[in-house]
């Protein structure tokens, strides 16, 4: 089954969306967010070809990985992704709890989007003209957000000791 593209369906899944201009890293705190990824990923960003694309392809790894696991009320380093070569992220198997479990991402300028569904496929008709800085139904999320590790220990206390290390 598809679902049809309403953010403020009666059983909504999940809605994020980043501005990925609020987030300037510094040499040591993007290394240190690469790090963090399974290999395959972390060599998806190396390899983009600038490092405005380094950043915006770290960035949606960041927010499918927190968004996907948070929809699945686990935690972000269990679910397990895979990448077919030349594709995007794809969860590796179904979630025995959700198994139409699906989950799209968008880019529209400087916004990053993310949307799940539990119980059927995350339908993107009407991105084109729905998804904007104002798109209803997302709640806006930030770098912090989306590593919870981070989050709790104080991201720039991470990044400070990140670089003594």
């Amino acid at each position: 089954a598809i679902c049809g593209f309403t953010p403020m369906a009666a059983v909504p899944g999940l809605r994020w969306k980043l501005d990925m201009r609020t987030w300037v890293p510094k040499p040591m705190e993007f290394q240190f967010l690469i790090d963090l990824l399974p290999r395959m990923s972390s060599h998806a960003v190396r390899q983009q070809p600038s490092d405005s694309a380094k950043q915006k392809e770290l960035l949606e790894e960041l927010l499918v990985r927190a968004g996907v696991a948070h929809a699945l009320e686990q935690q972000w380093h269990l679910v397990k992704f895979k990448r077919p070569a030349g594709t995007a992220l794809a969860l590796q198997e179904p979630p025995e709890a959700a198994p139409a479990f699906s989950f799209a991402v968008a880019i529209r300028g400087d916004w990053l989007y993310l949307a799940t569904e539990r119980n059927c496929q995350v339908a993107t008709t009407g991105w084109d003209t729905e998804l904007g800085p104002d798109a209803a139904g997302f709640d806006r999320k930030s770098v912090v957000d989306l590593v919870p590790e981070i989050a709790r220990m104080g991201y720039e206390l991470t990044v400070e000791q990140a670089a003594q290390s």
